[in-house]
């Protein structure tokens, strides 16, 4: 049977039961059967979620990105000013 045009939309406690059976699952399973979720809705809200998961993955990589090259400019730092004190 066809899903409705308009389906109902969720009540926050299906969108909290969801979520929590997206997390049980992993990112893994729910990209592998996002599009097997049925009501629509329910595949809706897992796209929303793994693209939730990404940003939150981009965020954190990008700043351990600037965390990195920050310790590295501190090290040289250090270093310069080891070496101006050791050559005095």
């Amino acid at each position: 049977m066809p899903e409705p045009l308009d389906p109902p939309p969720m009540t926050p406690h299906e969108e909290r039961e969801w979520r929590a059976e997206f997390k049980r699952a992993g990112r893994r399973v729910v990209l592998e059967k996002h599009l097997d979720y049925r009501p629509l809705i329910k595949r809706d809200l897992a796209i929303v979620w793994l693209h939730e998961l990404d940003k939150a993955d981009e965020f954190v990589r990008s700043w351990s990105f600037y965390i990195a090259v920050a310790s590295i400019v501190i090290s040289i730092l250090a270093l310069i000013v080891a070496v101006i004190a050791l050559s005095k």
